[in-house]
């Protein structure tokens, strides 16, 4: 659920835009430094995990 994963993110100060807001069960991540990707990668495989 991409509601779930936005908020485990966000507790994990990873800022990604939840499109349930538009009907959808989805994600929008944009692309941002090598940190930042390297950062939410990290954050995000934990989540889903």
């Amino acid at each position: 659920d991409a509601t779930q994963i936005a908020e485990a993110l966000l507790k994990r100060g990873v800022i990604i835009r939840n499109l349930a807001s538009y009907g959808m069960n989805a994600l929008r991540i944009t692309i941002g430094t090598k940190k930042q990707n390297d950062t939410f990668f990290k954050h995000f495989l934990e989540v889903i995990s």
